[in-house]
This record gives structure tokens, C-alpha cells and sequence, in this order.
């Protein structure tokens, strides 16, 4: 004989399951456009909905055309910390010219243009030695920012 199916049972679950679910009601001041966010924020639409599909702002879709952030989301976006990194410098009297190299001798060494190697210099505030005509930067610091070690005597 087959088990006779219990009514009673699945409506019971089915119940549970709903008051378990929780119904958040929002106010349409809770909630900003696309555009708004954007504007507020200082970037492009794109870049918002970046944000979105990667999860870093939760948002409602009431359409395909009609998103809506949450300003408690870009609140916290724009007041998060920012975690800074310490650029790494040297003093002039750590270095000495004999642990130098030129800005020639680097851009032969790990052949890149001079205007990549300025902004890498530029970028991670690294001191640079000018005596006369040459420009030396520490041979430790070019070794840690292209993470390599060049067996030369140089």
C-alpha cells in the first residue's frame, strides 16, 4: 500500500519557513540612484555597477532599468580607512656612490625606458643622489623594486 500523504505536516513546514523569513521595509530615502551615487562618489556609473556585481555595494533591483543603492553603503565607502603603505626611502648618508647605480646603467641592467623607470622611482617615492651630471639611485632599493638580484660586480 502507499503511504498516505499528510496534509497537515507540509503545511506546518511551509509556515515555519515563513516566520524564519525576514522582511526589511525600506523608505525611498534610504535608497539613491545610479547617477547619484556616482555623483557623489566622483566616478563613472560603470564603476558603480562594478561595485555591485563584485559585492562591495549592496543594491535593490526593482527592474532591469531601476537600481538602487543603499547611501548607508556609500557612507561607508567613502569613510572607510584606507590602509597606507609606507613607501620605502632611504636617507642620503645610508647610500654611498659606490652602492649606486646610474639611471644608465638600470635601464641597461633591466632594459626598460627611462620614463618607466621614473615613474616606478616616482610612484614609490624613492630618493634619487645627483652628483654632477649623473643621477645614482641605491642598488638595494632598484634590487627589492624589481625583485631581482643581478649577479654583477657592477
Amino acid at each position: 500500500m502507499y503511504k498516505r500523504y499528510n496534509k497537515n505536516s507540509s503545511q506546518t513546514i511551509e509556515n515555519k519557513n515563513l516566520c524564519n523569513f525576514k522582511m526589511y521595509t525600506y523608505s525611498p530615502f534610504d535608497c539613491m540612484t545610479i547617477k547619484e551615487a556616482s555623483s557623489i562618489i566622483g566616478c563613472a556609473r560603470t564603476t558603480i555597477y562594478d561595485m555591485i556585481k563584485k559585492g562591495k555595494l549592496s543594491s535593490i533591483n526593482f527592474s532591469q532599468r531601476k537600481t538602487r543603492v543603499f547611501k548607508e553603503e556609500i557612507g561607508k565607502l567613502l569613510y572607510q580607512s584606507k590602509t597606507e603603505i609606507e613607501p620605502f626611502i632611504f636617507k642620503d648618508e645610508d647610500t654611498k656612490i659606490k652602492d649606486c647605480w646610474t639611471i644608465n646603467e638600470i635601464i641597461n641592467l633591466y632594459k626598460i625606458s627611462a620614463s618607466a623607470l621614473y615613474n616606478k622611482l616616482k610612484i614609490n617615492n624613492i630618493i634619487k643622489i645627483k652628483k654632477g651630471k649623473s643621477v645614482y639611485v641605491s642598488k638595494e632599493i632598484i634590487r627589492r623594486l624589481f625583485n631581482t638580484v643581478i649577479k654583477n660586480n657592477n
